[in-house]
Formats: C-alpha cells, structure tokens, sequence
C-alpha cells in the first residue's frame, strides 16, 4: 500500500496558473480559465479510489507465480474455467443461438452454476448470462500464438538490442565542440504582475510540416513548436519559433521565439468540450500547414488532464492564424490569438483498441503502469488523413497482464527458445524485470479523419511492444521510394530487461533510443523492425550529462532520390540539440557518425560539425 501511497501522492499536487502566464506581448493576453481546486477534488478522491483499488488487485496478481488454481472462491461460485478467443456464447443450454463470441485468449470465466447439457453458464455481459460447452474450457491458461495482424517489437529483437548497443551503426553521435550547448536566448515568459523575465527550457519539438511530411515554408519561415516551461516549472505549455529560411540559417541565434500557441488552455475551443476543461498541460503533437495561401495552421496535441481527473490523456486539435507584423511577412510574424477556433478533444481512448484511464493497471508491484495516449502525428495518404499515435494496447488486440507470458508472438517463432525465455521470467516472479513485462503493452495506434479533422475510424495498431516495452513515444510516419517509415523513442528504463546495456541502472543513466520499423504494403501494412531488430539509434549519454539528448524526430527531404535525412532533439531538457543525420537503405539504416548540424537545424547546411563516438573518457575523435 505504501507503493500506491507514494505514486498518487503527487496527483493531488494541482499546477498553479503561475506557470500559465499567457505571453502578455499579444494585445488579446488573458488569464487561464481553469476550473478550482475546489470543483475538481471531488472527482480527484474518486479516481485516486479507483486506481487504488486497481492497483491493489494489480499488485496481488503480479506478485502471485503463475499457477492455476481451480478451487472454489466461495459458495455461490462453482469453478473458474478459462476460454479461448472465438469461443462462441449462447443463449442458454440448449439453443444454437448466440449471444456473441469471446474476444481474448484465456478469458477466465466464473461458472454461475452447475454444468447443463454440457454447458456453464457465465456472466457474460452486465445483463446476460451466456452458456459456454465445457469442452472449450480449461482449468489453466494456455500458451498460444497470435499476432493480431499487426506488427510487434518482440523480445528476441530486445535480445538482439542488447548486441548492438555499441554498434557504430546505430550510435548517436556527439559534437566535439562545446560550443554546441547554447540556450534558445530569445525564449522567455513575461511574468504579468512581476514584469520579471524568465527564460524557458525547451524540450520536445516538431516542425510545422506539409501534408506529404515535408518541411513546409511559412510565408518565408520554418516554424517549429517546442514544449516549453521556466525552469522548475510543473506544466508544459507549446511555444512557437520561427526561422527565415533565406541565407542557410544554422544555430540558436537563428530562431525568434513568438510566444506560446495558446494564451490559455482551450483557447477558441468549442462549447461543451468533455475534457479541455481539465486541461493541466499541453503535450507532444504534430503541426500541419494546409494551404501555403492562407495564415492558418491545423494544430495536434496532447492534453493532459492529469490522471486523477476525466481523460488522463486526450488526443487534442485546433486551428490557429500566424499573422505577418505590420502587414508584412518581411517584418516577421505574431500569433493572432483572436482567431483561434475549433480547439477540441478528438479521443480519449476506448478500452478496447487502445487501453483508456479506466482500464490501465495501476501498479504492477513496485512499477508504475505507464499509461500512454499521446503525441498525434498527422500524415496524408491517398486522399486520406491518417493520426497516428501513442498509445497501449487493450482487451481486442493483446491487453497487458498474464498473457504477456502465454503469447510466443510476442517472443519469437522458433518455440523452443520461447519456451525457455518464458520459463525464466516465470522464475523471476517478484522481480522488476517480470513487473515490467507484465506491464509492458505499448502500441503505436492510427485512425482516420474525416476532412473536417473528426474521427472517421479508429484503426488496430501498427506495432505494439507487449511483454517488451510499456512506452513507445512521438511515433512519426515518412513515405520514402514506396515505402512507409515508423520511428519511435523510447528509453532504457522503458524496456522489460534486466540488462543493463538495454535497460540502463535505474539512476541516472540509461540508454535512449529511436526504433523503426517499415511497410512494404501501404500506411496499413504489417510492419517489420528495420536493421532486424528495431534498433535505428542508441545512446549512452548520462542523463546528467549537459549533452544528454532526447526525443528524437526524422524529418522527410524535399528530395525523393535522397536518403539522408535530418533528425532533431532537445539537449538537456532546456533547448535544441545539434541535429543528427540518417541513412535509409530499404530495411537498414545508418548513422552519420563523422559530423552533426547546428542546433535545431532542419535542413542540411553548410556549415557543420565534427563528432565524436563515445562517453567522456574515452572520446573516439573523427575527423570532418
């Protein structure tokens, strides 16, 4: 209980609206609308009640070795029995007629009653009992093989991880100069009552973009949204950078800073809004410009209500207007505040194809579920708008759980060695690494909008990590020589391993990585890892380090014949890291390891640096 204590302590701690302070520049600067501390508690107590008591159950199953037990629970209930996927349900004893079918592997099932006619009758819905033949039960789990048509990072790729982690190939490169650490100056936050300046840290960030996923030209600017907070600071909130693209432009200086994207959480949003209400925190997203004509921008984001309030987190868009100062693009730009419009909530998960609120798990012993619905990557495809995102996967497609350990999917095809690795993990019940495989069911999702950006249908997931990885992040789709391109970040601490080459020691080093994957049949196709295991780029650098980097991000190249592509990231949570360059050769890829790009650098420009592979003591020098 005291895990459960200390992990939803922090939930009560509500952001102050201090750290909302709207960017008092723009002439239509406004406090939040935020509902109170007050109004919000009630719902808080509830579901701080609600995760506890799934995080009691959580804690009791995980902690418990696999065994079946098959002995009554008490008088009224007859056996527990466990059916398979497909299992059809009827109406009672006799009749043919269904009911329905049961849609996961090893469902276990509560007999209400003795068997009749060869049949037990179950709880199947709130309001119906349904019969299944005792022929199609078990009195344990069963080992099965399913991957749900869709593609998985599977624990034989974070076997072959662990080889590779000191590969050149994939190794992130370091900048030889130190010159490479500086702070975006021009970003600061305007305190209101104090006049104080504060600077901003600048953590993850995305380019404005064109359908087609390349860099689109703003009037003249690149732009790039970053989340932004004083240091300190307990709530994100997206600030807006702009770049003249004329001149090769490189480096920090090279960026102005025009504020935050948003004066208040849920500016322009429409009425009735389920969640924006709730608003805690702007996070991660992607940001299109539709028409190089007009001044507006279709934005997605991730609002984060905080998990102790309705949504936890709730894929978010909205259109916003950049305006040219003094009527002139030439004299740069400002975010017109009064034209914002259309902000609303887009989903929140269903508990069904993608794990919600109410059903993550809450502990799984001493580990945290991390429950993931987040980071919106708009792409264009065949006349289509497509989402992808973060999310977990839930009770259609492989929910987390026992089953992590019964799915060889999620293992390997050759039976033997997943035998063997599922007998080990069972025998280290109680351990962080068996938590984190139970836990561990992240999945990159994608849905369809229709072209007034509302869902049109939410889609099975393109990839998924179950008994691997609980968190894969900024899931970002390129289409390149006929094929699509999945990245994704994820961090050490993330994987289900107790190596320490892939998972880090729980302090303050771990490696960080940007996995990928490709389909060879369309934006919806199965998805295999590139280099045979996920691995695209990994690196070592202490979190601690002032050149630790993360959120990596692939941005697609004017040029279709062209296979270098420029990959961004923060450095140290406060500002734009030197950007990286990667090779595409069909399902491998390749690090630039010699040289890297001026922070923040979108595009390839003249001027470059020399790297180095490597920690602090030991600096392999390469030459440019």
């Amino acid at each position: 209980m005291s895990n459960i204590v200390e992990a939803l302590g922090p939930a009560l701690l509500l952001p102050l609206n201090e750290w909302n302070s709207p960017d008092m520049d723009s002439p239509n600067a406004m406090g939040p609308t935020k509902d109170s501390l007050l109004q919000t508690m009630p719902l808080i107590i509830g579901n701080i009640w609600q995760q506890g008591q799934q995080s009691l159950q959580t804690l009791g199953a995980v902690n418990t070795k696999i065994v079946d037990d098959n002995s009554p629970m008490n008088e009224s209930i007859y056996s527990l029995d466990y059916v398979q996927k497909d299992t059809p349900v009827y109406v009672d004893a006799y009749s043919n007629q269904t009911l329905g079918q049961i849609d996961d592997y090893n469902v276990a099932l509560v007999s209400l009653g003795h068997a009749s006619n060869g049949r037990l009758p179950f709880q199947f819905t709130p309001s119906s009992i349904g019969w299944v033949d005792v022929q199609a039960t078990t009195k344990s789990r069963q080992v099965y093989y399913d991957d749900y048509g869709i593609g998985h990072l599977t624990r034989e790729n974070l076997q072959s991880i662990s080889q590779n982690v000191n590969n050149p190939q994939y190794q992130a490169p370091r900048p030889v100069s130190k010159s490479l650490n500086q702070e975006l100056e021009d970003a600061v936050l305007r305190r209101p009552i104090t006049g104080r300046q504060e600077p901003l840290n600048v953590w993850d960030s995305w380019p404005v973009q064109n359908p087609d996923g390349t860099l689109a030209n703003f009037h003249g600017y690149h732009l790039v949204i970053g989340l932004t907070a004083p240091a300190g600071g307990i709530s994100a909130k997206m600030g807006l950078f702009s770049q003249p693209i004329d001149g090769h432009p490189t480096g920090t200086n090279s960026w102005t800073y025009l504020g935050y994207l948003f004066n208040q959480f849920g500016e322009g949003a429409v009425a009735d809004d389920p969640y924006l209400k709730y608003m805690q925190a702007e996070w991660s997203g992607s940001t299109i410009m539709l028409n190089p004509d007009d001044n507006t921008l279709r934005v997605f984001y991730t609002n984060h209500t905080h998990l102790m309030t309705p949504g936890g987190q709730v894929l978010t868009t909205a259109q916003i207007t950049i305006d040219p100062k003094n009527n002139s693009w030439a004299n740069g730009l400002f975010i017109n505040h009064s034209k914002t419009t259309d902000h609303r909530s887009l989903y929140a998960g269903d508990g069904k194809l993608y794990q919600n609120q109410d059903n993550m798990a809450g502990f799984a012993g001493s580990v945290w579920d991390d429950y993931c619905l987040r980071d919106p990557h708009l792409v264009f495809d065949n006349n289509q708008y497509y989402l992808v995102f973060e999310g977990n996967t839930s009770t259609s497609n492989g929910n987390q759980g026992l089953d992590n350990f019964y799915n060889q999917a999620y293992y390997t095809s050759d039976k033997e060695a997943f035998v063997k690795e599922r007998q080990r993990l069972i025998q280290s019940t109680g351990s962080k690494e068996y938590q984190l495989t139970y836990l561990a069911n992240a999945a990159i999702g994608i849905m369809s909008l229709n072209p007034d950006f509302t869902v049109k249908e939410v889609m099975k997931p393109l990839v998924t990590a179950n008994a691997v990885n609980d968190e894969l992040e900024r899931p970002n789709l390129i289409h390149f020589q006929n094929k699509w391109y999945l990245f994704t970040d994820t961090r050490g601490d993330r994987m289900a391993s107790s190596d320490v080459h892939v998972h880090g020691n729980d302090a303050d080093q771990y490696p960080i990585y940007m996995l990928g994957f490709v389909s060879e049949d369309g934006i919806n196709g199965h998805y295999q890892p590139l280099n045979g295991n996920g691995l695209v780029l990994v690196s070592n650098i202490p979190k601690n380090s002032p050149d630790f980097t993360y959120a990596h991000y692939v941005i697609p190249n004017q040029d279709p014949n062209n296979n270098e592509f420029v990959v961004t990231a923060y450095l140290h949570n406060k500002s734009f890291a030197p950007s990286l360059l990667l090779k595409i050769d069909g399902h491998s890829t390749t690090m630039v390891t010699d040289h890297v790009l001026g922070q923040g650098d979108l595009v390839v420009t003249p001027t470059k640096y020399p790297a180095y592979l490597g920690n602090d003591a030991n600096q392999q020098l390469i030459s440019v």
